[in-house]
């Protein structure tokens, strides 16, 4: 999504983040995660990963219902489908996440729909589902653990904050929903009637008194579980019904609480217990110099070469030099000069101008992140004493600037291509570089999927490309000698 990659510059980004999760009620809608565990029907054991029988056999039962797969490092880990997704906890046990819908009866037909389709995969490998909020028979040890990157992080950080925490990662279970809201005093409301109101459905739904297949003494052991599993993260947030509590406070509580990882191309850095403020100013040990991001500038992610491809292009098609070619007889002589003149010209010339203006628009918010500030060695050049919304419009008119400059520097330096040459270019560099481009990326999306090394994706894909271009040379070079020998012969 847009939000994996852009760089956050301060903690005012991230309150505006959340600001923009406001809808009106006509567009609300809820969504439910509905979790439970997995069993086999001889022994009643959890079920492992691998297997004929294992959790991986299960999703692929499930995916015949049209679901796609989503594996990490070849493992089959999660299924998408429209908005909805089944994906594995800690010790194997089975989530839908629910896509975002109308009505709680949407909600029930899509859980309705959702445990047929377990059903229908399970019985024939012999496994049961169990809906509890903690694992009533088996010990901590006997639990499988998913073959989830992040699964690891956590595994080895949870017992330095808690004594539970890998308890509440591979022995509970929960259901729950997630809403909407129409404003920030709308959100607050939400916010503190859903904590009011936490111990009343945790009396209601208690249903966990069983720890290792005797009796505990609690009647929900699983909301005994979050007390000790890490107290940076988890209790009651006093703090949400103070006065003033708001968009703000809730991203301060959140930059003070511990991270666990982040993701970055396709893996997951431990940054367990380190500090996201620090983070936020580019000064995290295990990333030195990066920025937590939403989305990293598209010349990073898209690559120089579309971007060298699209400014020759734009160049073209903006007649600039050394495009300008010559298209009718009078422009031998003087061009648009011959046909226009008084304001005729110059309002010809402006349209031409700003034609370059919005292709400098376009470069700048393709490839150079429009109106973000640039970053340097992780320190982003805010521009002091200027309010957020004027500095974007600043930073956006200065890269402007600087391809304006470009095209005119264009202008006063390059010699004029002729049109052969131009279509040469076009033909049998740029097209054949743009969709060697896209076959590249295109690999390069489907061996992450299938869990391929990129390396070897990439070596392997550019050797291709390049033995492909060579035959397309040597098809031209012939080319051009036959059409040699034949013009020789008249």
């Amino acid at each position: 999504s847009a939000e994996k990659t852009t760089p956050i510059e301060g903690r005012a980004q991230l309150i505006e983040y959340l600001a923009s999760g406001s809808k009106p009620p006509a567009d609300w809608r809820i969504g439910t995660e509905h979790e439970k565990f997995g069993f086999r029907h001889e022994d009643l054991k959890p079920i492992p990963y691998e297997g004929e029988r294992g959790i991986r056999a299960l999703l692929e039962g499930i995916a015949k219902f049209g679901w796609e797969r989503v594996e990490e490092n070849g493992h089959l880990i999660a299924l998408v489908q429209d908005k909805a997704s089944v994906t594995l906890e800690p010790a194997g046990q089975l989530e839908l996440s629910g896509a975002p819908l109308e009505t709680i009866h949407d909600t029930c037909r899509e859980t309705a729909q959702h445990l047929y389709e377990v059903k229908a995969a399970a019985d024939p490998l012999r496994l049961g589902f169990l809906g509890m909020g903690f694992q009533p028979k088996w010990r901590r040890d006997e639990m499988p653990w998913m073959p989830k990157g992040r699964y690891r992080i956590m595994r080895d950080y949870m017992p330095k904050v808690g004594g539970l925490g890998l308890d509440m990662m591979t022995r509970t279970c929960t259901v729950q929903v997630n809403l909407d809201y129409a404003s920030e005093a709308d959100m607050v409301k939400k916010f503190r009637v859903s904590l009011a109101l936490q111990p009343v459905a945790t009396a209601l739904f208690a249903d966990s008194p069983f720890t290792d297949g005797q009796p505990n003494g609690y009647l929900s052991y699983r909301s005994h579980i979050w007390t000790d599993t890490d107290p940076d993260r988890t209790g009651m947030l006093d703090f949400v019904f103070e006065d003033g509590f708001g968009y703000e406070r809730y991203v301060d509580y959140l930059l003070d609480v511990p991270m666990y990882f982040s993701h970055r191309e396709g893996r997951y850095v431990d940054a367990s217990g380190k500090s996201f403020r620090k983070f936020l100013k580019g000064e995290l040990d295990v990333l030195p110099g990066a920025l937590p991001t939403l989305r990293d500038w598209n010349v990073v992610t898209t690559g120089v070469v579309p971007f060298v491809i699209f400014i020759i292009a734009a160049t073209a098609e903006l007649n600039r030099p050394p495009f300008d070619l010559v298209e009718a007889e009078q422009e031998l002589v003087g061009g648009f000069n011959t046909e226009y003149s008084s304001i005729r010209f110059a309002l010809f010339y402006l349209a031409e101008f700003m034609n370059t203006v919005t292709m400098s628009a376009l470069i700048v918010t393709l490839f150079f992140g429009g109106p973000q500030p640039i970053a340097i060695g992780g320190t982003v050049l805010d521009i002091p004493f200027v309010p957020n919304g004027i500095e974007g419009t600043i930073w956006l008119l200065g890269k402007v600037l600087v391809f304006l400059y470009v095209y005119v520097w264009f202008r006063a330096t390059l010699p004029r291509l002729r049109y052969d040459q131009l279509m040469d270019l076009g033909w049998k560099v740029l097209i054949p570089a743009s969709l060697g481009w896209f076959m590249l990326l295109a690999a390069q999306r489907l061996g992450r999927n299938e869990g391929w090394d990129t390396i070897v994706v990439t070596v392997a894909s550019a050797l291709v490309l390049i033995v492909c271009y060579s035959l397309l040379q040597l098809a031209l070079r012939v080319s051009q000698r036959d059409r040699e020998t034949e013009g020789s012969m008249f």
